[in-house]
């Protein structure tokens, strides 16, 4: 049975042990880049339904187009956190020490989206790869809705897709969440913010080639520019942009000038958030925590965005240190 043929036929995915893995003689075509080892096909399958009401429902148009750039930009960690409030989700991934990244999607961007009663927050932990096949299970250019539902704590979370005839539900294992690193910025704490425009795609050329043999880049950011200095293989190398460079739209920094390191492994995490933002808004605060947010422009999302965290390497770095690695 092709996948033209499928009429009112419900297909049941869910994980399975690679043991137990099988397709259906009767599923049809047509779905491509499913691993048979990991997922299980059931034709007109009976599926169990939720009949209370659940912790969280949401429902959001084009979410392949809207979604998955934002998940791809955060893949570099097995699981991904839901956090899901009347402002909206956010999908966070972070290594549980140095490093968070938070793409954060308004609530006006969701068909729907109910939060049971009574609960201020819902929140659950799932592979990341779990939730990149939910979203690419009807191909790159799917523009079909996405309805979610989780229906009580530590239970299974439901992603559903249904294309024409073709309905598809992932029941998707939810699992404990450890720790949960706060890197949340106090205003009153923020002692610079830049924001760049990234039409000559400076930056991405800038955090790309840094030579990762030095480990870690300084970071300088005093009244003048934004530097970044290594001392590597290739030598020393320093790239300072100006604040009057015509990528700069704002260049505050408040109080003393400032110079951290930060593990080049880390920064390079952000590269792919840079090919989907044409804007990234950098700010540093007292702890020395810096934070970059990218703003997305390959989507449709209203007042959306990444943000990643990256503690800084040393807490402090000396005026003579920076000094020294200056060419």
């Amino acid at each position: 049975m092709t996948h033209r043929q499928v009429q009112s036929a419900d297909i049941d995915v869910s994980r399975t042990d690679a043991a137990a893995a099988h397709v259906s003689n009767s599923a049809p075509i047509g779905l491509d880049n499913f691993d048979e080892s990991v997922l299980s096909f059931n034709a007109l399958a009976p599926r169990k339904v939720f009949t209370g009401h659940p912790l969280l429902h949401f429902e959001k148009d084009n979410a392949m187009r809207d979604f998955y750039p934002l998940i791809k930009a955060m893949e570099f960690r097995k699981f991904c956190l839901f956090i899901a409030n009347d402002e909206g989700l956010s999908i966070v991934v972070d290594d549980e020490s140095y490093q968070q990244a938070v793409a954060r999607i308004q609530v006006d961007n969701f068909k729907k989206w109910v939060i049971k009663p009574g609960h201020e927050s819902v929140e659950f932990r799932i592979l990341m790869s779990d939730l990149l096949e939910s979203l690419t299970v009807f191909g790159r250019d799917d523009t079909t809705p996405l309805t979610c539902t989780y229906p009580f704590e530590g239970a299974e979370v439901t992603f559903e897709k249904q294309k024409e005839h073709v309905y598809v539900a992932f029941e998707v294992k939810t699992h404990f969440l450890s720790t949960k690193l706060d890197f949340e910025f106090a205003e009153e704490d923020v002692e610079c913010r830049i924001m760049i425009n990234l039409r000559p795609d400076i930056l991405h050329d800038i955090i790309k080639d840094l030579d990762k043999s030095a480990q870690t880049v300084l970071v300088k950011i005093t009244n003048d520019s934004l530097e970044f200095l290594t001392s590597g293989e290739l030598g020393k190398v320093q790239i300072a942009i100006p604040n009057t460079s015509e990528i700069i739209d704002e260049f505050t920094l408040t109080g003393r000038e400032i110079a951290l390191r930060y593990k080049i492994s880390l920064m390079q995490r952000m590269v792919q958030a840079l090919h989907f933002c044409d804007r990234v808004s950098i700010r540093v605060d007292t702890r020395g925590v810096l934070c970059a947010q990218f703003i997305a422009s390959q989507t449709n999302l209203m007042n959306n965005y990444i943000e990643y965290f990256i503690v800084p390497d040393m807490y402090d770095c000396s005026s003579d240190e920076a000094e020294d690695i200056e060419v």
